[in-house]
Formats: structure tokens, C-alpha cells, sequence
């Protein structure tokens, strides 16, 4: 890695084929200001060196704190995890982003259901797609929800849950996640089920290999290998395509909602819909050789 200080920050860059990669550049503070030997704590913002930008996650720093304690030929990291109260923050899954993906898939728009946007909270999101498509709930707590649309009634029950601290490994303090949801409209039941374990001794067997992550990974001596990351399972195309028979509306491609246009639409809000995982990722990744 890199690193620099800006006044009485400290500034750390991975480095990429011998190029430090200066617009991602995470900010620590509390050591002295000038000398890298000792302790400092993760700001939860990085710094983008080419455009001189600041951008900041605040939020993340209340499930977890990691610290760094750099000495002569060492460096300790130190990872505090709040996971009880992250959670619970994350359990919500009737104010998920799957359900706004879920109404509008059934409201006739372009099917796309990601089953592991369960655990992202979007309470305003599925409030304003649910008025949109004209969906009303007759109940709902946090893992079950009945609500009418188009003249059918609907229900969604998470039947399974688990997420668990990884604690071992290269992707220590990371979560492993499972979930089982069905969703009626009282004649046909759609189950989808998602499975992703971060590698562990139980995965690296021959039988999982077709649902390994696999990525490329950079060594100390610039030297490449493959390595697997984590065991991922899922059955979201036949979920999606059973939730597009039961949807009260069929999605038409030529009624001007396309996927070009949806994606745009999304794009000039700045979503993508895998900007969590990817940046959660990219973080875990560049202290994954440090925390063997």
C-alpha cells in the first residue's frame, strides 16, 4: 500500500499492478500527524486524490470500528462488530428494497428481483411504489406482509432467516447471509431462496464448485492467482419468472417502459445495483492479505 497524510490524516491507497490506486484512499485518524507508527481509527470516508473529493459513509460506523496499529515491520488491525444492533437494523424486510422491486415486477413493470436487496432498508422506496402501482396493505409486520393489488390479494412470508458474523478467513467481519421468502396470490406460491457463505474448509470441496465466487487476486510480487471467495446459491430466475405469472399486470416491452429506460432512469439517480456489494467488497479485499 500507500500512504501520505493530509494535516493530521492518514491516508492509505491500495496499490495495482504497481500503481497506487489514488481515487479510492481511505481516511484514518488519531495517530500523529507525519508518523505512521501508531494507532488509528477508520473515519468511514475515503478520499478521491485525482478529483480532490471527500466522500463519506458515516452510517457504517455504527455497526463496526476498526482500528490499525502500525509498528516497525507490523501492522494490527482490530475489528469491533456491533452485529446484534446491525441486525436488527437490517431486518425490517416488509421496508426492503426487494419489496419495491417486488411491486413493480408485479404492477406490470420490467421484472427484476434481486433477493439479496432483502436486507437493504428502503422504507420510502416501497411507500412510494406501492402508491404508484396502487398496492394497499391490509397487514404487515417486519418479516410478513398481506396487501391487495389489481383485484388480487397477496402475501409475502419470509419463512427463513440467517446471517451470521464470518469469523475466520481472509473476509473476517463479514457477513454470511441466507434467506427463504414465499410469495401467494393465494393459487400459486413463489419460493425464492438465497445462500452466500463466505470460503470456509466446509466449501472447498469439488461438489460446490459451480457456485463459487472466483476472483482475481494480486501477491505481493505482482504474481496473479484465482481464488475462490464465497459459495453463492440462488433460484431468482425461476422466482422472478413464477412472480411474473402471478403479477396482475403482464410487463409489455412496448408500453415505453424498457430496460434501456428503467436502467437510465436508475443510473441518473446514481443507483447501481451493485454498488454495495462491490465497494463492501473492494474494502474487504484490500485488508484481506493483512488479516490472516
Amino acid at each position: 500500500m500507500m500512504y501520505e497524510f493530509r494535516g493530521d490524516t492518514l491516508l492509505l491507497y491500495d496499490i495495482y499492478h504497481g500503481l497506487p490506486d489514488t481515487d479510492y484512499g481511505e481516511m484514518l485518524v488519531g495517530g500523529t500527524a507525519g508518523n505512521l507508527y501508531g494507532t488509528w481509527t477508520y473515519t468511514g470516508c475515503e478520499y478521491d486524490k485525482e478529483e480532490d473529493e471527500t466522500e463519506c459513509y458515516e452510517k457504517n460506523l455504527q455497526y463496526f470500528l476498526r482500528t490499525i496499529t502500525f509498528s516497525k515491520g507490523k501492522a494490527e488491525i482490530n475489528y469491533k462488530v456491533y452485529f446484534d444492533r446491525y441486525v436488527e437494523d437490517h431486518s425490517d424486510f416488509m421496508n426492503s428494497y426487494f419489496m419495491s422491486q417486488l411491486f413493480n415486477t408485479l404492477g406490470g413493470n420490467y421484472p427484476e428481483i434481486y433477493l439479496d436487496e432483502i436486507w437493504y432498508m428502503e422504507a420510502s422506496s416501497v411507500q412510494a411504489t406501492a402508491q404508484k402501482i396502487g398496492a394497499v396493505f391490509t397487514s404487515k409486520t417486519k418479516s410478513n406482509a398481506t396487501f391487495e393489488l389489481g383485484g388480487k390479494t397477496y402475501t409475502v412470508n419470509v419463512k427463513h432467516m440467517d446471517m451470521s458474523l464470518n469469523r475466520e478467513g481472509y473476509f473476517i467481519a463479514s457477513e454470511n447471509k441466507e434467506i427463504q421468502v414465499e410469495v401467494s396470490d393465494g393459487i400459486t406460491t413463489c419460493t425464492g431462496e438465497y445462500i452466500s457463505h463466505y470460503m470456509n474448509a466446509d466449501y472447498c470441496k469439488a461438489e460446490y464448485k459451480d457456485n463459487l465466487r472466483m476472483d482475481e487476486w494480486e501477491d505481493s510480487n505482482l504474481g496473479t492467482f484465482i481464488a475462490a471467495e464465497r459459495y453463492r446459491s440462488n433460484n431468482e430466475d425461476d422466482f422472478e419468472q413464477c412472480i411474473t405469472g402471478i403479477a396482475y399486470k403482464k410487463y409489455d416491452p412496448l408500453d415505453g417502459y424498457t430496460y434501456a429506460k428503467a436502467a437510465k432512469t436508475l443510473a441518473k439517480k446514481g443507483y447501481n445495483a451493485s454498488d454495495r456489494e462491490s465497494r463492501r467488497e473492494r474494502s474487504l479485499r484490500k485488508w484481506a492479505k493483512y488479516a490472516r
